[in-house]
């Protein structure tokens, strides 16, 4: 048994690794100008089922595609080519397909906030705890970003 857990702890890692590899490459392809931005999607989301949230997506079109429970977001609009190309500058730089936040059991009333990054077949997720967020600086800093190239700023 003892030497099973050890290889699973050699293991695992190298395979989530592996399996988070394409999305990385993607983000360093369209970062270089080497890959179409089109089939690129991120998505926040930290929609809860009492406590409500958000779900904002932005596509590498330039659309943005969001759901609200219990707040009011901004008002979209369309996403220039520069502000999707720094919004991947900023994935890479968080490393933004690598997970980390243990996995462990959530306390009461506690969720995940996830962010998705897909294009085309590839895809990777990564979590934190929702109140973690600020603590963390990492998911949250995505997002703030996300919501300023998204959204209509405020008075205008």
């Amino acid at each position: 048994m003892v030497i099973l857990r050890r290889l699973l702890l050699v293991l695992l890692p190298a395979a989530l690794a592996a399996a988070d590899a394409p999305v990385k490459s993607v983000l360093e392809r369209i970062d270089a100008g080497r890959l179409d931005l089109t089939p690129l999607a991120v998505s926040y989301d930290d929609l809860h089922p009492l406590w409500g949230g958000l779900v904002l997506t932005i596509h590498g079109t330039g659309k943005v595609d969001q759901k609200a429970a219990r707040q009011t977001p901004g008002q979209p609009k369309m996403v220039t080519r520069e502000d999707l190309l720094k919004l991947v500058r900023l994935l890479l730089s968080e490393q933004a397909w690598s997970q980390r936040v243990p996995e462990r059991t959530p306390l009461p009333d506690e969720s995940r906030v996830r962010l998705t990054i897909r294009y085309g077949n590839d895809q990777t997720v990564i979590w934190e705890w929702y109140n973690d967020l600020e603590a963390n600086q990492r998911i949250v800093r995505i997002r703030d970003s996300m919501q300023r190239v998204a959204w209509v700023a405020p008075g205008r």
